[in-house]
């Protein structure tokens, strides 16, 4: 197999590749590399570091984290667009169940091409003249969809996510097809999964005295769900309903904080809590989201309470201009508040308990 039989399509269905402009395609389409690999043979060995990045192209591999633990994947697979690397956790090994054909490419060429971009591969430049109409319906495509990969990134939630993160979102992402009908969260049962609807559409039902009034919305490409209830280890105020077949991908709580925490839930150590505390880093704020009942014997001082219960409907009133700093005591309470507030376009921050200071101190 040569370069020359390896298609420019494929190369735009791998991740993140996909996210790069065309030029840029072409650039690693003639730089790839591609190995053939015979039965048998280990191609990433247990905590093995590589300057390249590799994707299965053709053939199939075993993924073995343990002697029990080990999941074939073939190159039609769709977890084949992930990087090899992506897809095993610290301390696996990927091995080749036949001749298999591996794509390689430099990581500092990837990451190179990532910060550039061509305006000629994303505008089209036209001479706008008065009364001529520019659109032609031959070219709206009435069946298309967007990806669901670049709703999800344009969404609050995933917005400021580093590209490391989004690499062990797709790696972590746990792909299920689910029917129409099908119930994926009951309001009143506990907080398992965080969701995104791959493909398909759903109904969520709202709390009839929650926030959003029993109001039913509708979800599509590219949603997600279920977060708050994760984070804050609380009984589920929604019920989300397949209203067609598709389908989700999902994280568990510990992977859902592996992804999402840097961006959605910053840690400042003591000191720093402190510091901008003093306002030293400009106008901050203390917020505590227990209840009032909870403070009644805290002796602090400029404290802006507001149980988390009533967050959402606090948001049109509180500052844009402060950063709110989000206090320790408040432990699962306290990381939803600052999820909440960052995906509402405010800084915020949590402060660190006694065991992140000991992590950040080691």
């Amino acid at each position: 197999m040569t370069n020359s039989a390896l298609s420019l399509d494929r190369v735009q269905q791998l991740h993140p590749l996909q996210f790069l402009s065309p030029s840029a395609h072409q650039q690693l389409l003639a730089a790839a590399e591609q190995v053939k690999v015979s039965k048998g043979s280990i191609i990433l060995k247990k905590r093995n570091t590589l300057p390249t990045t590799c994707y299965l192209i053709s053939g199939q591999v075993e993924l073995r984290h343990s002697f029990d633990d080990r999941k074939p994947l073939h190159a039609n697979d769709q977890l084949a667009c992930q990087p090899l690397e992506e897809l095993v956790r610290e301390g696996a090994s990927v091995r080749a169940l036949e001749e298999c054909v591996l794509l390689r490419f430099e990581r500092d060429l990837i990451a190179y091409l990532s910060t550039l971009t061509s305006d000629s591969d994303t505008y089209a430049v036209v001479n706008i003249e008065e009364g001529v109409d520019y659109l032609d319906d031959t070219l709206i495509d009435d069946d298309y969809q967007e990806d669901w990969t670049l709703q999800l990134l344009d969404s609050p939630l995933a917005r400021n996510l580093k590209p490391v993160a989004l690499h062990r979102l797709m790696a972590l992402l746990e792909r299920l097809p689910v029917k129409r009908g099908e119930q994926l969260i009951q309001m009143g049962s506990h907080a398992d999964y965080f969701y995104i609807l791959i493909s398909g559409e759903a109904a969520l039902s709202t709390e009839l005295h929650g926030p959003f009034r029993g109001q039913t919305i509708e979800l599509h490409e590219g949603s997600h769900f279920g977060e708050e209830a994760l984070l804050g280890e609380t009984l589920r105020n929604a019920t989300v309903t397949m209203t067609s077949d598709g389908m989700v991908g999902r994280l568990n709580r510990e992977q859902f904080l592996e992804v999402f925490a840097d961006s959605l839930m910053p840690v400042l150590s003591e000191a720093e809590f402190l510091r901008r505390l003093n306002q030293l880093e400009g106008p901050c704020t203390l917020l505590d989201v227990r209840f009032r009942e909870e403070l009644r014997n805290d002796t602090r001082k400029q404290v802006l309470n507001i149980p988390i219960s009533r967050l959402r409907s606090a948001l049109p009133q509180l500052d844009r201009s402060t950063t709110y700093l989000l206090s320790a005591q408040g432990d699962q309470r306290s990381e939803l508040a600052t999820c909440i507030l960052r995906q509402h376009g405010f800084n915020a921050y949590l402060q660190a308990t006694p065991v992140d200071s000991q992590k950040q101190s080691a």
